[in-house]
C-alpha cells in the first residue's frame, strides 16, 4: 500500500569515507507532494550544534597533543645532535650544518615570497613586509650603536 504513494527513491553517494562521520542522503518523492523533507526541531538543531562543537574540540585537543608530542621529539633529537656535536662527532656536526643551511634557505625563500606578494599588491603581505623591514632596521641600528659604544 505504501508503494502506491511513493513515486521514486533517490539514494545519493555517501559522504565522509569510511569514518564514523559517514552520511548518506536518501530522497523519497511522493506522488502527491514530491520530495518531502522533515524540518529539524529546535532540540535536534541544538543537539547537532553541541555535537559538532564537541567533535571540533576533540579534534583540536588531539591536534594539540600530537603537536606537543612531535615538538618534544624534535627538540630531544636536536639536543642529542648538539650534545654529540660538542663531544666532537663528525656525523652530528654535518647534520647540524645541514640543518642550519636548510633553515637559511627556508628563511630566504620566505622573505622572497613575502616581498613578491607585497610588490604584487596583497595588502596583508604589504603590512607584514613593512613590519619585517622595520624590525630589520631596528636590529641594524641597535647593532651599529653597540659597535660605536
Amino acid at each position: 500500500m505504501l508503494n502506491d504513494f511513493i513515486e521514486k527513491v533517490v539514494i545519493h553517494e555517501a559522504e565522509g569515507g569510511r569514518t564514523k562521520d559517514r552520511t548518506q542522503q536518501v530522497d523519497i518523492y511522493f506522488n502527491f507532494i514530491g520530495n518531502f523533507v522533515l524540518p529539524l526541531s529546535e532540540d535536534e538543531v541544538e543537539a547537532l550544534q553541541s555535537e559538532e562543537a564537541r567533535r571540533a574540540e576533540e579534534i583540536a585537543e588531539r591536534k594539540r597533543k600530537s603537536s606537543k608530542k612531535s615538538t618534544q621529539k624534535r627538540n630531544q633529537k636536536r639536543a642529542e645532535i648538539k650534545a654529540k656535536t660538542e663531544v666532537g662527532d663528525q656525523e652530528a656536526q654535518s647534520q647540524l650544518a645541514e640543518r642550519k643551511q636548510y633553515q637559511v634557505r627556508a628563511t630566504v625563500k620566505s622573505y622572497r615570497k613575502m616581498r613578491d606578494d607585497a610588490l604584487s599588491g596583497d595588502p596583508i603581505a604589504k603590512v607584514r613586509y613593512e613590519k619585517t623591514l622595520a624590525m630589520r632596521r631596528e636590529a641594524y641600528h641597535a647593532k651599529k650603536s653597540e659597535q660605536t659604544a
